[in-house]
């Protein structure tokens, strides 16, 4: 029940920001503090996989391990946007038109025309911005369908009745992507 605690508390701090990537040294939180998607995917299915949760009927809505596990798929949910497409990054960002001995990849500090030069500087942004929403996007994709996989193997491998595709489904997929993912898992 200690791992189930502890997710609790640290819920309200993971990030599904663009930034929410771990530590290079493969902390699970970020620089300012918050868990990663993966650090927070990993402790939902921990906690998926214990006896403390198996032995659970999931109408029970008082528990605190469902309830953790509820507050997560509800943040997941959010954060993904159902609309977005891979965004064109690219390796070197080309400055704007009109900027003397233009080359991409150019350092932004050598143009003078002050005008250009924001305009340069909003251009590296907008791709690095581009990246970061790239790399969130697909990472909470991941997340949702690991987190759908162990789902789909519980209920196949627990037994209970409250631990069928029906409750499963209505407790844990609340969009209509997760609905899919997980019938189709379960075919």
């Amino acid at each position: 029940m200690h791992d189930v605690t502890s997710f609790a508390a640290l819920l309200p701090k993971i990030s599904f920001d663009p930034n929410f990537k771990g530590l290079p040294d493969n902390n699970a939180f970020t620089p300012d503090g918050s868990a990663s998607i993966e650090a927070a995917t990993d402790i939902v299915i921990a906690i998926l996989r214990s006896e403390i949760v198996k032995n659970v009927a999931l109408d029970d809505q008082e528990n605190a391990a469902l309830t953790a596990i509820d507050l997560y798929v509800e943040k997941l949910d959010k954060s993904i946007d159902p609309n977005w497409k891979w965004i064109p990054v690219y390796a070197n960002v080309g400055p704007p038109s009109g900027t003397p001995n233009a080359a991409s990849g150019m350092n932004p500090e050598v143009i003078d025309d002050p005008k250009l030069k924001k305009q340069y500087l909003d251009s590296i942004k907008k791709n690095q911005n581009n990246g970061l929403i790239n790399s969130q996007q697909s990472e909470l994709r991941t997340a949702r369908m690991k987190f759908l996989i162990t789902i789909s193997t519980l209920i196949t491998t627990t037994p209970g009745e409250s631990w069928n595709k029906t409750d499963v489904i209505s407790r844990f997929c609340k969009s209509e992507e997760s609905k899919k993912i997980i019938e189709e898992k379960l075919k």
